[in-house]
């Protein structure tokens, strides 16, 4: 099985396409990306381009922890600088589906696991 896990932050228009159409997931790893400044990922471009969106963290080396929700946390504020049209932000619906159904799908794991079911 092949499993198309990459990071995004410098894609343009071409690169979105060519992501979207190989069936890529991206993985959005904003704590990281601020400590080494290695840019914000465009995730309302890819988004709309049909990319799936997880959410990751690169260990304590890269982002001072590994605590998801508080990956969670800077991926739903980091947007907030991007653009002053609250609208394009991601929607706590869209980060808790990255946080949770977004590994699952990049894992090609979906049908079984990245739920919260009773």
């Amino acid at each position: 099985m092949l499993i198309w896990l990459l990071p995004s932050n410098w894609v343009d228009d071409e690169d979105i396409a060519l992501l979207a159409k190989a069936g890529c997931t991206v993985a959005h790893n904003p704590a990281c990306n601020l400590k080494l400044g290695s840019g914000i990922m465009p995730f309302r471009r890819l988004s709309e381009a049909g990319v799936p969106i997880c959410l990751g963290s690169d260990e304590m080396l890269a982002d001072d922890g590994v605590n998801m929700w508080q990956v969670a946390k800077t991926a739903g504020l980091i947007h907030k600088i991007t653009t002053p049209n609250y609208w394009q932000w991601p929607s706590s619906r869209e980060i808790l589906r990255c946080l949770f159904t977004g590994g699952a799908r990049a894992m090609r794991r979906a049908d079984r696991i990245g739920q919260i079911t009773p």
